[in-house]
Formats: C-alpha cells, sequence, structure tokens
C-alpha cells in the first residue's frame, strides 16, 4: 500500500480479502524464519538471497 492508502480503511480490507482466499500474499513470501534465525534472515536480504523473508512467531 502506498501513496495515499488510509491504513485504518485499507489494512482491514486486505485482511478480509486475504482470509477469504481472494489475495494470495502466501505465493508472496520467498522464505520463513524463526525467531531464532532472524539474524540469518538479515543476513540473506543484505546479500540478496531473499526478497520476502517472514519471521514467524510461534
Amino acid at each position: 500500500m502506498y501513496g495515499s492508502a488510509n491504513f485504518k480503511v485499507n489494512f482491514p480490507m486486505l485482511l478480509d480479502l486475504y482470509k477469504a482466499g481472494k489475495l494470495d500474499l502466501d505465493h508472496m513470501v520467498t522464505r520463513t524464519y524463526t525467531i531464532d534465525e532472524a539474524g540469518q534472515a538479515f543476513a540473506d536480504l543484505e546479500a540478496g538471497r531473499n526478497a520476502r523473508g517472514v519471521i514467524v512467531f510461534d
């Protein structure tokens, strides 16, 4: 979301689209990391090995 997006309006709408299966965010994630792998996540990002890594808090 860029430009004149209204976070309070657009974010809930995007969440609803995601939950309804109409917005495929999972396909955009290149790799997931645990919190213990956070250092590796940043190293991979800086080295260009990962464009859209996500740290998962489970």
